[in-house]
């Protein structure tokens, strides 16, 4: 028998130790850089030797940013970037 009730089952992880990830793997996100507005494909998601949270991401340029950045130079929109630098 599969099922599982709460943590009533051997297989239950804990979720305390899950983050909520702000993009998923795939996403197109727009970045901010230079003055210039880039659209990038998240690639994934890790913790930095400082211990913050990262986003790797790939377009013209492979390059990441903390997920304190979002909605700084990183955005969900384009309309969002472009207003940024307004």
């Amino acid at each position: 028998n599969n099922t599982c009730y709460g943590d009533q089952c051997d297989y239950f992880e804990d979720r305390s130790y899950y983050i909520r990830t702000p993009f998923k793997i795939g996403d197109v996100v727009y970045v901010i850089q230079d003055d210039s507005i880039y659209s990038v494909i998240v690639k994934s998601f890790y913790q930095s030797e400082s211990g913050s949270w990262k986003i790797a991401y790939v377009g013209d340029f492979l390059a990441d940013s903390d997920f304190t950045d979002i909605n700084k130079t990183v955005f969900y929109t384009k309309d969002d970037a472009e207003n940024a630098l307004k």
